[in-house]
């Protein structure tokens, strides 16, 4: 398909990211926050919607993953835009709820989800499935550091306190060093105790780079940027390698039989053309690995969506599960994050 233009793209998903939030009965999700990714950053409305976002919000429920729990990563900026503090007040004491009832891995991580009151996960949103708060513990996926990190990156910034880094560099140092192949610094899907498991699936990586990008934009100087940026470029070495000639990478990064993926692609043009033009990274590195990206990006384009998408997945520890995810046409606030670069 021809190119489209990147400012019509722009203009598409900011519209139905507007339209998304505008609801009045959409509970915290993932989406959440690619719809808040996809709104145009100086619109007027952005705390008006904020502000509607989280006064919506029942501080007596616990969030019961961190899918539901990452739009809190935003009440500091909603209150900035509308003057309020109780959006950051009660920010942080959702956050201090969580950081008691969550359980911990062996390593003493956050885990995604689950009420330690609660093991059996009776009351959670899967009721019975128990391995949220049992055996899940054990496992540290690339989808938390999407949505933890930036969580812990805007809590540590507002409050100061030392738990957050704390909590945000564990999960680091153990993705870095458990999850990701020192041959190639690609991170494979999960691990569990402290055992590498799963694809080096794409959208996988995906989730470490908007991570990385999130994180960031809640905290432009948060103390461990040096860290994470190194951490990124170390991924980008591995990256640069794998790119096919379209200029989109395979769904299975190091597997060239797998066919090419869109929302992997969008975030690795989102999170390095963002370190570049901040001076983070070297554009004669990674500036032709954005561009051919980009172009590969715009050429699956359509009315705020793409196509080749992999449909989203769960945890597997072989590859023949991630071999056959279905493939899709998506809408997502995180293709505006990724043009405006």
């Amino acid at each position: 398909m021809p190119e489209q233009s990147p400012a019509e793209q722009i203009r598409f998903v900011e519209e139905r990211s507007a339209k998304y939030l505008a609801q009045t009965a959409i509970p915290f999700s993932e989406f959440t926050v690619h719809a808040l990714r996809g709104m145009n950053p100086g619109s007027a409305s952005m705390g008006t919607i904020l502000a509607a976002l989280f006064d919506r919000q029942d501080l007596k429920q616990l969030p019961p993953h961190h899918d539901a729990l990452a739009a809190w990563m935003y009440a500091p900026l909603c209150s900035e835009l509308t003057g309020e503090a109780r959006h950051t007040e009660r920010f942080l004491q959702i956050m201090a709820k969580i950081l008691q009832r969550r359980p911990y891995t062996p390593e003493g991580i956050m885990a995604g989800s689950g009420d330690i009151a609660d093991p059996l996960n009776f009351n959670g949103e899967f009721p019975g499935l128990a391995n949220f708060t049992t055996g899940g513990r054990m496992l540290v996926d690339l989808e938390m550091f999407h949505f933890h990190a930036p969580l812990f990156a805007s809590a540590a910034r507002v409050s100061h306190q030392p738990v957050f880094l704390d909590q945000l560099n564990r999960l680091m140092q153990h993705l870095r060093t458990v999850n990701c192949d020192p041959a190639d610094h690609l991170p494979c899907h999960y691990s569990r105790n402290g055992v590498r498991h799963g694809a080096k699936w794409g959208r996988g990586t995906a989730h470490i780079l908007h991570g990385l990008t999130l994180t960031l934009e809640m905290w432009p100087d948060i103390p461990l940027r040096t860290e994470l940026t190194a951490w990124a470029d170390c991924i980008g070495e591995g990256l640069l390698r794998c790119q096919s000639e379209d200029g989109c990478w395979h769904n299975i990064l190091d597997n060239p039989v797998t066919p090419l993926e869109t929302s992997a692609t969008m975030a690795f043009v989102s999170l390095f053309g963002t370190l570049i033009n901040r001076g983070l990274l070297s554009e004669q590195k990674y500036g032709g690995m954005v561009e051919r990206a980009r172009h590969a990006l715009l050429r699956r384009c359509w009315r705020g969506g793409f196509a080749g998408n992999c449909a989203g997945t769960g945890l597997a520890p072989g590859m023949d599960y991630y071999v056959r995810r279905p493939f899709n046409f998506l809408f997502t606030g995180q293709l505006a994050a990724a043009l405006r670069v």
